[in-house]
């Protein structure tokens, strides 16, 4: 009874009027084919009611059965998007890690010695929300830069190298997570005994790490996408864009440690 003088009020008491924001209202359908112009201004998954604004600004709950099937996907839909695209409920953290380092020498007379670091982020991933986010998908970027010696001098390469994964659920109120393909930077100087190239070029080369770019996105029920992006550092994007993924084979691999290298493991 209560519900049925609910959905009267929604549908048949004052005729909504334009108001501002009008973007953000649509039209609802009930199973009666009645309609009427309102907003969804919550849905609460537990109590299975979905609060809606009306064209004259009077609020209701109803139960989202009211409404036709279509509506119906669009409520749930609202309710993942929104739990998805907010930061406050589904966080995402990426932290470097250095996995592994070791030294070797190099060149013809193995006069440069190099310390290799071994980089991976850890991608944290926490669903505040009151809903479980299902089928997502992460595309990233890692870049860096490398010193190397050139003729006559050295040369920085730039480099982007990427990855997936995919996440297919989370839980609401849990984490999950996943880790990053691993990139090797070097540092890289004359050893003892000698002093300068001949050629005049820096005794020295390094290797830095410029940050982490993830694109994060998820598919609802109707089959709209919902799209997320982080960076570390936050302004990233305002010195590189996102670009293909490196082929490894186009730029120089490191080797892996071998027994005879020094090898140190970071936890």
């Amino acid at each position: 009874m209560v519900i049925r003088l609910i959905v009267a009020v929604l549908f048949f008491s004052i005729i909504p009027r334009p108001v501002s924001g009008a973007e953000e209202y649509r039209i609802f359908t009930d199973q009666q084919d009645r309609a009427i112009e309102a907003r969804i201004i919550n849905f609460d998954s537990r109590a299975n009611l979905v609060e809606i604004e009306r064209t004259d600004r009077r609020r209701v709950k109803v139960t989202p059965e009211i409404f036709s099937e279509k509506d119906q996907v669009f409520i749930r839909d609202w309710q993942l998007i929104k739990g998805f695209m907010s930061s406050s409920w589904f966080k995402i953290q990426a932290d470097k890690k250095t996995a592994e380092e070791w030294d070797d020498m190099v060149g013809s007379q193995r006069a440069v010695k190099r310390n290799y670091e071994k980089i991976v982020y850890n991608v944290n991933l926490q669903n505040g929300s009151s809903v479980t986010l299902e089928n997502i998908r992460f595309e990233y970027r890692i870049f860096f830069e490398q010193e190397q010696l050139a003729a006559g001098g050295q040369m920085t390469e730039k480099h982007c190298v990427g990855g997936d994964a995919t996440i297919e659920s989370i839980a609401a109120r849990s984490k999950d997570g996943f880790v990053t393909k691993p990139i090797v930077i070097f540092d890289q100087s004359l050893s003892g005994g000698y002093d300068e190239y001949t050629s005049g070029a820096p005794t020295s080369q390094s290797g830095k790490l410029k940050g982490f770019w993830l694109k994060a996105y998820m598919k609802t029920e109707s089959g709209e996408v919902a799209e997320r992006e982080y960076c570390s550092p936050a302004n990233l994007k305002e010195h590189y864009e996102w670009m293909a993924v490196e082929k490894l084979s186009n730029r120089e691999s490191a080797p892996a440690p071998s027994s005879k290298r020094k090898k140190k493991k970071k936890k």
